[in-house]
């Protein structure tokens, strides 16, 4: 729809910066911003951190979805008591809020935190939402800053020095895979924490290898991002693959989908 449209747009239009910054300072900048909201509408907050988790993700984006969730539950919860926990459950920084009270109806939930909850999807977080115990806690997961291993398999060139151009300046240690023949061997000496897998090469295709991959028990929990000029994302989700990019592939768009299969 329209607004779903028009937030694309803006970020496109921003780009992706996703950086290390503490989650802790995420949530204590939301409330600042709320806190006027707050008083007037009579809701206390509080916070616990049961870690201090580094996270990495654009902080830019994912303020403004600190202040937008802050902001409805407030709404949703005049004359309240909001409980805000911060901690690391790997491979995720995870902000948890929890609202007392009677659940609200689905489709209120859907008119408040849908906006938020895309925002955050395009920003490399993710938003849950529990109902439970007559009561609705929220998780806003954030990935890890980490130095992760990423292995790319493409046959050409010019595509994984590309990508380890893309990837280098970000949390990543890059392998690069051009032989598709040694590749499955390869990512299952190497173990990594993800995998970008291009679909047409000449000697042993993408498809193979992503099978090989999710039938093995040792390789089967890596996220695999599969990567192709052709239209075949049904397919590759198909066959297992956790993302699927369509060539060509912008920055942005392969680090917002790195920091998505590991965060879910």
């Amino acid at each position: 729809d329209y607004p779903e449209q028009a937030l694309g747009e803006e970020l496109e239009q921003l780009g992706l910066q996703p950086r290390p910054f503490p989650a802790l300072a995420l949530v204590e900048d939301a409330i600042a911003a709320v806190r006027g909201l707050a008083d007037a509408r009579g809701v206390a907050i509080s916070v616990t951190a049961t870690a201090k988790p580094l996270a990495f993700a654009d902080q830019a984006i994912l303020s403004q979805v600190m202040v937008s969730l802050l902001s409805a539950v407030i709404q949703l919860r005049s004359g309240t008591y909001l409980e805000i926990k911060v901690e690391s459950r790997h491979p995720s920084a995870v902000i948890s809020l929890q609202l007392p009270g009677p659940p609200p109806s689905p489709e209120t939930l859907e008119e408040h935190l849908s906006l938020p909850a895309g925002l955050a999807l395009r920003a490399g977080a993710r938003l849950e939402t529990d109902n439970t115990n007559n009561s609705v806690r929220l998780r806003l997961h954030l990935p890890l800053a980490r130095r992760d291993h990423v292995v790319i398999v493409d046959d050409n060139p010019k595509t994984l020095k590309l990508f380890q151009r893309y990837l280098e300046p970000y949390r990543y240690r890059v392998t690069a895979i051009q032989d598709s023949q040694t590749a499955l061997d390869q990512i299952r000496a190497l173990g990594p924490d993800a995998v970008v897998l291009d679909v047409m090469m000449r000697d042993v295709d993408g498809w193979r290898i992503l099978q090989a991959l999710k039938a093995d028990p040792a390789t089967a929990g890596i996220p695999v991002i599969v990567c192709s000029v052709l239209k075949e994302d049904e397919l590759a989700r198909a066959v297992g693959a956790d993302a699927y990019l369509r060539k060509p592939i912008s920055q942005s768009a392969l680090v917002l989908a790195l920091a998505q299969v590991q965060s879910g």
